[in-house]
């Protein structure tokens, strides 16, 4: 829900800030899996589907 509420920098922070909280032990790699993560759902809230990406047609 908070995705289509939140800006992507936005998100990115608050999972950033808990990560913090958490003590994890890679908070680099953290924000890179989740951004990659962030950025495939933009695609298939802007495409609807992954079959939508490779559509040559």
């Amino acid at each position: 829900m908070l995705y289509g509420i939140l800006a992507d920098d936005e998100l990115t922070e608050m999972v950033m800030d808990a990560a913090g909280a958490a003590e994890i032990a890679n908070p680099e790699r953290l924000r890179d899996e989740f951004r990659l993560g962030l950025a495939e759902y933009r695609l298939l809230e802007q495409y609807g589907s992954h079959d939508a990406w490779y559509d040559t047609s």
